[in-house]
């Protein structure tokens, strides 16, 4: 009887996990884009390289601030490609 109110609490706190865990995630993700860089020093493969990887997923490059909050694991293309141009190698 109680198993309907248990699956609404197990997704209201999916709802509040999710955000946070993602968070880490693109932290994450970051953190192993910058080595990637500082390792490789090529920039430009880099660059060349999330730009198809972009095309062939049909990643939105700049999706709406909510959205990657809530949803993106990883940190959207643009991002990842303004890191690369701002970082020096």
């Amino acid at each position: 009887a109680n198993l309907p109110l248990l699956m609404l609490a197990g997704a209201a706190l999916s709802l509040v996990a999710l955000p946070v865990a993602n968070a880490y995630s693109r932290h994450l993700e970051r953190a192993a884009d910058r080595f990637a860089l500082k390792m490789t020093r090529d920039r430009e493969a880099f660059i060349s390289s999330l730009e198809k990887l972009g095309v062939q997923n049909l990643a939105e490059p700049n999706p709406n601030r909510l959205i990657e909050f809530v949803f993106y694991s990883h940190p959207p293309v643009e991002k990842r490609l303004a890191l690369a141009r701002a970082m020096e190698l």
